[in-house]
C-alpha cells in the first residue's frame, strides 16, 4: 500500500509494476509501469513523495511516479548491477536508494536523479537491507546468513551478527 492508503502496488514476473486504486469500495486496476525487461524483484516508497523505486533480475533500478495516468520512469539505470538485484532500501529521508544482489556490491544511489553516491563490496550475495531509522547505518543480510551493520558514510561493516539458522534448506 502508498503510505497515503489509496494503491496498491506489485511487481511481477512479467516485467509490469501493476497498480490499482483501493480508494473506494471498488478497487480498479491502473495502467501498470511499464520498461523492466526482467522480473521486478524489488519495490520500495520513496518517503515524502509519490514516488516508488523498483528493480529487476537483469540489474536496472528505476524511480517512477505511481500517481500518474501512466506512469514512465523519473530515472532509471539498466546497468545499475551485473545481474539480479535482490534488495533495495530507501533511507528515512528519502534522499538515498541502496540497492544490492548478485554481483556482490552494495550501491548507494540519489533517490532525486540517480546519481551513483557511493558503492563498496560485499563478501556475499545480497538478499535484504535496511536503513536504520537515524539513515547513517545500512544493515545487509547475504546469502550464508550473515547480517552486517554498514557505516554508510564510512562504507565499513561496524559489526556482523551470525543468522545462518535462518540459512537452511530443510
Amino acid at each position: 500500500f502508498s503510505p497515503c492508503g489509496k494503491f496498491l502496488i506489485a511487481g511481477g514476473y512479467d516485467a509490469t509494476i501493476q497498480r490499482w486504486d483501493v480508494s473506494g469500495d471498488e478497487v480498479s486496476r491502473l495502467n501498470p509501469c511499464l520498461g523492466h525487461h526482467a522480473w521486478v524483484q524489488c519495490l520500495a516508497f520513496i518517503p515524502t513523495t509519490e514516488r516508488i523505486v523498483s528493480a529487476d533480475s537483469w540489474g536496472q533500478i528505476a524511480v517512477w511516479q505511481y500517481t500518474d495516468e501512466t506512469p514512465a520512469p523519473v530515472w532509471k539505470n539498466e546497468a545499475a548491477h551485473d545481474g539480479w538485484v535482490r534488495a533495495i532500501a530507501v533511507s528515512p529521508d528519502g534522499q538515498r536508494i541502496a540497492s544490492g544482489g548478485n554481483d556482490r556490491v552494495l550501491r548507494i544511489w540519489s533517490a532525486a536523479d540517480g546519481t551513483l553516491l557511493k558503492e563498496w563490496p560485499h563478501p556475499e550475495k545480497i538478499f535484504s537491507l535496511c536503513f536504520h531509522p537515524s539513515g547513517t547505518s545500512l544493515v545487509s543480510g547475504d546469502l550464508k546468513g550473515v547480517i552486517r551493520d554498514w557505516g554508510v558514510d564510512s562504507a565499513t561493516a561496524r559489526r556482523e551478527f551470525d543468522a545462518r539458522v535462518l540459512y537452511q534448506f530443510d
